[in-house]
């Protein structure tokens, strides 16, 4: 399966929004793009901080 930049997954919760981080993207950059809060995508993905992301890392939008 070929992720592509953003869209919907089915999971055992339901339907997921996901996200997948490009070269550049920070947490504060991706929150505005999908009107979220940095808390939210923190909390969505198990992270501390912005510096855990990387180019390709699949993040969960909600």
């Amino acid at each position: 399966m070929k992720i592509e930049s953003s869209g919907r997954i089915k999971d055992g919760k339901g339907f997921r929004d996901y996200y997948v981080v490009q070269k550049g993207d920070t947490l504060s950059k991706i929150a505005k793009k999908f009107n979220k809060t940095e808390k939210d995508l923190l909390e969505n993905n198990n992270l501390t901080s912005d510096k855990e992301l990387y180019e390709g890392h699949v993040i969960r939008l909600n």
